[in-house]
């Protein structure tokens, strides 16, 4: 249950953002960077969850992180580059398509290397990107633009997302496949 509450936060998120750059036709209040490597954590956490066989919970975020920052992207080329031509990338994305409804994981599961590297690089990448947006904000002296409810929303959906980890098995060897993707949080 909670997964899916986090998935509802998770949608809910990025819509103020995307909202606030549409009606203020700019999204010079977002650090390019943050985006971009955002969209490097998730890109590292869509294929690390892929791997590890994490709960479907996890893929369908995944899935969803990598589409909304695809926009938020599209939006800063956009607006900032208004009268070029830019490609229109957000039509062209093609989803993983699931059929049917995959089983959630049966037991703790085992522990493969390289989904839990790419866990760890998602989880460090997504401190990171803050950095960047820190650094903007100081320098505009002013959070002008940014969405709070997009942070709120965030900070919902990251305890909901933790909770569905710690719901679905207190097992140590659960927790310890499931570390990169708390430590992200």
């Amino acid at each position: 249950m909670a997964g899916y509450l986090s998935i509802v936060c998770w949608i809910v998120v990025f819509i103020p953002q995307i909202y606030t750059n549409w009606r203020r036709k700019s999204s010079d209040s977002l650090s390019f960077y943050f985006i971009f490597i955002w969209i490097l954590g998730d890109l590292f956490n869509l294929v690390g969850v892929l791997l590890q066989d994490l709960l479907f919970t996890m893929l369908l975020l995944a899935v969803y992180y990598t589409f909304a920052d695809l926009v938020l992207i599209w939006q800063m080329f956009y607006y900032r580059n208004r009268g070029t031509t830019i490609p229109s990338a957000p039509e062209r994305v093609v989803l993983p398509a699931t059929k049917g409804e995959q089983a959630p994981p049966s037991g703790p599961g085992t522990i493969k290397i390289l989904p839990q590297i790419l866990g760890y690089i998602s989880a460090l990448l997504y401190v990171w990107a803050r950095i960047p947006q820190i650094i903007l904000n100081f320098r505009n002296k002013s959070c002008e633009g940014l969405a709070i409810s997009m942070f709120i929303c965030c900070v919902v959906g990251n305890v909901t997302y933790c909770a569905s980890i710690f719901f679905f098995s207190m097992d140590p060897e659960y927790l310890l496949i499931n570390l990169p993707w708390l430590l992200g949080r």
